[in-house]
Formats: structure tokens, sequence, C-alpha cells
């Protein structure tokens, strides 16, 4: 069995629940190729979906360290930080993910939700825009800026006057 076999096999056993069992292939795969950062990036995730941050996160750099220019590693790295509520640590990740790639709406709508933890709403507002521009499904998006009318219409009213005023 190849080793990109071998964390397939892992992965399945995680997803049936054997993760265990799945954890000790992935981690074997890993002693395989201790450089490749997919395979770091992976057992990150799985961590993150066990709820062990601290592993995901040292996981996530590991995987960054190796590979700097993958936007889903910075990404997934802010998502770990903003379960955790470490919100500036996430949107620091979520602005390097989007520098490395400025056109995935999950990347906006989730610094968006970041921005409005630490009391930024017009930040906020920007990035919801840009999500709905990208994917104009985007609910997260959607579902922010519905929020932000609600509940601070001056500031979108103020927003909307400066907007204005610069494309006089």
């Amino acid at each position: 069995m190849d080793n990109d076999q071998i964390i397939r096999n892992g992965i399945q056993l995680v997803e049936s629940g054997e993760v265990d069992k799945g954890m000790l292939l992935i981690n074997q795969a890993i002693s395989l190729e201790p450089n490749d950062p997919e395979k770091i990036h992976v057992r990150a995730q799985i961590y993150k979906a066990l709820g062990k941050y601290q592993e995901a996160i040292s996981d996530y750099k590991k995987a960054i360290f190796l590979k700097n220019d993958m936007f889903q590693y910075h990404y997934n790295l802010g998502n770990a930080y903003y379960d955790m509520k470490q919100n500036q640590l996430a949107i620091d990740c979520y602005t390097t993910a989007q520098h490395l790639n400025s056109y995935d709406n999950d990347i906006y709508s989730q610094r968006g939700q970041s921005y409005m933890r630490i009391s930024l709403p017009l930040m906020a507002y920007y990035d919801f825009i840009r999500a709905i521009e990208i994917n104009p499904n985007d609910q997260n998006g959607k579902n922010g800026i519905s929020f932000i009318n609600r509940t601070m219409p001056d500031l979108v009213k103020q927003q909307i006057k400066v907007r204005d005023t610069l494309h006089q």
C-alpha cells in the first residue's frame, strides 16, 4: 500500500467513527513523509473537527511553514482561531488567505464575522459585500449585511454617502 492510500484509509476510518485507528494511519503516513504539507493539513483538519484546537493550530502552522502559498491552509488556521474566539488572529489569517486568493467568498464572510466580533462593523460590511459580489448566494454575507442594516442603519447611510461622494 502506498503512502497516499494509507492516508486515504486513515481518513475513511476517521469518517466512519474509528478515530483512533484512523489517526494511527494518518500519523504513519506523516512519519513516512514528514515534509508533506497536505498530509499535515489533513491531520490538522481532523484535530479541528475533534475540537483539539492547539494540535490543529500546530499542524496548520507546520503546513504553512512547508508551503506558505496555499490559501486554504491560512483560511483553515483562521477558522481554528475563529472557533477559539481569537478574532484578531483569525482576521490576520483570513487576510493572508485573501491575498493569496481574492476570489473566495468564504474568506470574506468569515473575516466579516470576525470583524463583527471585535466591533468593527464597517470593515465587516465591506467584507460581506465582497462575499456577495463573488457569490450572490453567500448566506453568511447576506445575513451579515441584513444584521448591519437592521441594527446599524446610520452606519449604512454614512457608508452610502461616503461612497457616493468618492464616485462623483
